[in-house]
């Protein structure tokens, strides 16, 4: 089956070369010294077919028709931006289990991520960890869910491993408590682990460093 709609894919080339040969234009206008109004520049109409082309990115890649795709529709990031905006998540690689193999978090502080890892076969989510971090030498992994921190060693694709140390919040929280008591922190959440943005475990797990948009650590 075809993932190509020749008619959209034309409008989308031809509607490039015009908005190109427009900026252009009116780029050199302005280097001549005019004084120019942007209004006088027709909206990029690319934007109104972004969903129709995004959608034939996404078969061309699935059919590894790649050549094809890049003739028939232009690379260009501009017209995609609102459907970016509302269909992309953050990703952030937290290590390398292996050279085949990787460990990252989707989501940020103020959303309820999720940990993932990924090889060649392809990807696995697991929705009890929020969170996750490693130490610096990357053998030590921190996974946060909704009850605590584990530190796992090596872990696998399946992020299981010899576990190291477990940290419950309630207790991460009541030592934050008493040596913080006037302060507003994350002793004061209610999902402690919706707020990180770091954890580093060291001293082999016995000890966890926690960043979160509280800035408190423990």
């Amino acid at each position: 089956m075809s993932w190509i709609n020749e008619e959209i894919a034309e409008t989308w080339r031809n509607e490039g070369k015009r908005y190109a040969k427009d900026v252009n234009a009116f780029v050199r206008r302005g280097m001549a010294g005019e004084q120019l109004d942007e209004s006088e520049l027709a909206e990029d109409a690319r934007t109104q077919i972004s969903t129709e082309v995004w959608e034939m990115v996404k078969q061309a890649n699935l059919q590894g028709d790649l050549e094809r795709l890049r003739l028939e529709l232009p690379a260009a990031t501009w017209p995609m931006n609102e459907h970016f905006q509302s269909a992309m998540q953050a990703v952030r690689v937290v290590g390398y289990l292996n050279t085949e193999t990787i460990v990252f978090t989707t989501g940020t502080f103020t959303e309820n991520g999720c940990v993932y890892t990924a090889d060649p076969n392809g990807w696995l989510p697991f929705s009890q960890y929020t969170f996750a971090g490693c130490s610096s030498d990357g053998v030590d992994y921190a996974l946060a869910g909704s009850e605590g921190i584990r530190i796992i060693r090596q872990p696998d694709r399946q992020l299981e491993g010899h576990e190291l140390a477990v940290y419950r919040w309630e207790d991460i929280q009541s030592s934050i408590q008493k040596a913080l008591p006037r302060i507003e922190s994350l002793a004061d959440c209610e999902h402690p682990e919706r707020t990180l943005e770091g954890l580093i475990p060291f001293n082999d797990g016995k000890s966890v460093l926690i960043f979160s948009n509280y800035e408190s650590t423990w």
